[in-house]
């Protein structure tokens, strides 16, 4: 960020307090140095503007950078004057986002009493005023935490805790968690697990948070390590280091080295594990990170008794050890035991609201699951969501990977149809964000949490207001306060989007997001078995080759077309022509089967062009065509006829290979009825005879039936 877009972005914020939050997410991959200068710059500019929403943010932001490059103390200092004055302001998501960070910068410091303390008060705090995206990111804290302390048992727990629940966070809280859930699961010796929740983290990192990818290239090395891979281990471990160091982490270029160094000491290179203990201790200097020094005291411990240093050996063994007793003492504390009571608790709750929605849900699903029709599982979806979650609105849209934009298949508000026009997958819309990023919404203040999702509220609404089109449709006079998105998914790809949405705030749960999550996974299994059926079923009325109807489609539509004809007496008739090609074997036999479909199906596009936009033709075996003509005439079907020869004749050209090409012709039978005194197989087999008389006249010829009664 340059200093003329400062300015720009200045002014900015002088016109909208609220922008500091967008601000501060868009100072990414550049160096923790460069942000706290611009920080600082903001800091007395709200200052002395009095910008007093804005102010604390910036300040929240600069501990955050703090921690990251090494200084804990001024961290720490920041931190906590930003959380006064956002209590002040009483700006709940401000007060939540200094809680979670002072955890992490507590718990580095071994001060686990003050972390827990902090980890209940939010823990709280953000259920009752139903932040979950803030509850998520907590609970990755308190996974960390965990970590910290050696704890992988309890940390693992929380992890599948946060799997299994629906907590809503940004794609850097989910790369967190998956990447601690790896570290628990290489701890724990288990590879394959540690493998695959890695691969799950580095799909969620992006431009935004790319500049983490140091951390995930440490984890991988790591792995490698445990595998016995240390020559591409050490080549990660040096990308990681050098990409942390890049960006001004302080800490996490430390905390590399340290694994990096532990490696070293397996293979029992003493000299390169001391050398990397000095970088280390310059690094990290005298600052208050015990989980850095306790880790480089063990090791330090091991090199030097490694080396026949025995004095120094003890001497960082002790300070190891003294280290080590904090955890101890912590893992007894009874905040502790508090805080996992506190956990059970929430977590049996939700199991207890699950279980009382289970029998609904699963009436839902089987209703969802009983349909073969894409408009009835959208409906059935529809009424199902509103059964359960009461929304004002009820949003479905599909999508279609090989189009740029996504289609609304239902939009009801409080049960008034809603016509809105298909929009961009790249549009400013939830819809647009959730598709993009395969990921779920959950907003319970719209005006506080909007700018995690879309860049400009305003022009969304005046937007999406543009977009309500048709005579019967309604126009929206109010604005969401809650909303819920969640991806229809099938074999990993977005196939589509379920939204409520609600007008008044803290309208949803997150029971509501696991009922949405579950309905949507089996409304992607649903609408491709309808897909499916209608492949299926088009297989079986439609001819693969020709996409005519098949010969029991067309017999079958015959039979309702000659039922018609004999229920409306206004109707003028019933006729059929009977198409053949003439001298087809000859084709086959000159120039192969393959030659022979080509021809075929060049045969078969005439005749559909040829014919009435509602007459039926269909396949009847072989090279023989059928065309049903519903309310005609006998010159209309002569004309038909005759229409369909001549096309034939002067179109059907076939290019077998340079310089060689062939030409077919059809003959053409026609039978028909006006006194509707003949059955629907006395007409076909009338045809056919009148196709054999065109045959035996020459061929290329229309033929008609003449029935003296008529």
């Amino acid at each position: 960020m340059k200093s003329g877009e400062i300015i720009k972005e200045k002014e900015r914020l002088m016109a909208n307090q609220n922008y500091c939050i967008e601000l501060c997410d868009k100072m990414f991959n550049i160096t923790q140095f460069e942000i706290i200068k611009i920080l600082e710059d903001l800091v007395e500019f709200s200052r002395k503007n009095k910008l007093d929403f804005a102010h604390p943010w910036f300040l929240y932001k600069m501990g955050c950078c703090f921690y990251r490059c090494s200084d804990i103390e001024k961290s720490i200092d920041l931190l906590e004057e930003s959380y006064v004055i956002f209590e002040d302001n009483n700006d709940t998501r401000g007060m939540l986002n200094t809680s979670v960070a002072l955890i992490s910068v507590y718990s580095c410091c071994f001060n686990f009493e003050k972390a827990v303390e902090i980890s209940l008060r939010t823990m709280d705090f953000a259920t009752e005023i139903k932040d979950y995206e803030a509850l998520s990111v907590l609970k990755a804290d308190i996974v960390g935490m965990y970590i910290d302390m050696e704890d992988y048992e309890q940390a693992i727990y929380i992890s599948q805790e946060l799997e299994s629940m629906s907590y809503v966070g940004s794609m850097s809280n989910d790369f967190i968690i998956n990447l601690n859930r790896a570290i628990c699961e290489r701890h724990n010796e288990n590879t394959v697990e540690a493998q695959k929740y890695l691969e799950r983290a580095e799909v969620l990192l992006n431009e935004k948070n790319n500049a983490l990818r140091y951390m995930l290239l440490q984890e991988k090395a790591n792995l490698m390590k445990l595998r016995g891979m240390y020559h591409e281990a050490a080549i990660v471990y040096e990308e990681a280091a050098n990409l942390a160091e890049r960006y001004g982490f302080t800490l996490d270029q430390a905390e590399v080295l340290l694994d990096w160094m532990d490696m070293d000491i397996r293979r029992r290179r003493y000299e390169s594990a001391g050398n990397k203990a000095e970088e280390i201790i310059s690094l990290i200097g005298n600052n208050k990170n015990c989980k850095l020094k306790r880790k480089l005291y063990f090791q330090m411990s091991t090199v030097f008794k490694a080396l026949g240093n025995s004095q120094k050996a003890l001497f960082y063994l002790e300070k190891y050890m003294e280290k080590d007793k904090k955890i101890s003492e912590a893992l007894k504390s009874p905040n502790m035991k508090e805080l996992e009571l506190k956990r059970a608790t929430d977590k049996a709750q939700i199991y207890m609201t699950l279980c009382i929605q289970k029998d609904q849900l699963y009436d839902s699903l089987g209703r969802i699951m009983s349909s073969l029709n894409e408009e009835g599982i959208f409906a059935v979806i529809a009424q199902e969501i509103q059964n359960i979650c009461n929304p004002d609105i009820i949003q479905i849209v599909s999508y279609d990977e090989s189009d740029s934009n996504y289609e609304y298949k239902i939009s009801f508000e409080k049960g008034k149809n809603m016509k809105v026009e298909n929009l961009s997958v790249e549009s400013n819309t939830f819809s647009g964000y959730c598709i993009r990023n395969d990921r779920e919404i959950f907003i319970n203040n719209m005006e506080n949490e909007y700018s995690r999702y879309i860049s400009n509220f305003d022009d969304y609404i005046e937007n999406v207001s543009k977009l309500q089109t048709g005579s019967d449709a309604e126009s929206s006079e109010h604005i969401p306060q809650s909303a819920i998105f969640v991806p229809v998914r099938f074999r990993g790809k977005v196939r589509g989007v379920i939204s409520v949405q609600s007008f008044s705030k803290d309208a949803f749960t997150p029971e509501d997001l696991s009922f949405l999550k579950v309905i949507a996974e089996y409304s992607g299994i649903a609408l491709n078995n309808a897909s499916n059926y209608k492949k299926l079923e088009n297989s079986a009325n439609y001819d693969f080759l020709t996409s005519l109807m098949t010969r029991s489609s067309i017999l079958k539509t015959g039979k309702e077309i000659y039922d018609e004809v004999n229920n409306n007496r206004s109707s003028d008739g019933l006729f059929i022509l009977m198409i053949d090609i003439d001298d087809f074997k000859k084709v086959n036999d000159n120039y192969g089967h393959t030659v022979g479909d080509i021809v075929i199906k060049k045969v078969a596009d005439i005749i559909s062009y040829s014919v009435r936009s509602n007459d039926k033709a269909g396949r009847y075996g072989g090279e023989e065509f059928i065309v049903l003509m519903n309310d005609a005439r006998r010159q209309v079907a002569i004309e038909v006829a005759q229409r369909i020869r001549s096309n034939i004749k002067n179109n059907s050209q076939t290019t077998i290979r340079p310089g060689i090409e062939i030409n077919v012709t059809v003959s053409v039978g026609i039978s028909g009825t006006i006194l509707r005194e003949k059955t629907i197989d006395q007409l076909i087999e009338e045809a056919d005879i009148a196709l054999y008389k065109a045959k035996s006249e020459g061929k290329d010829k229309v033929a008609e039936f003449i029935n003296e009664h008529e």
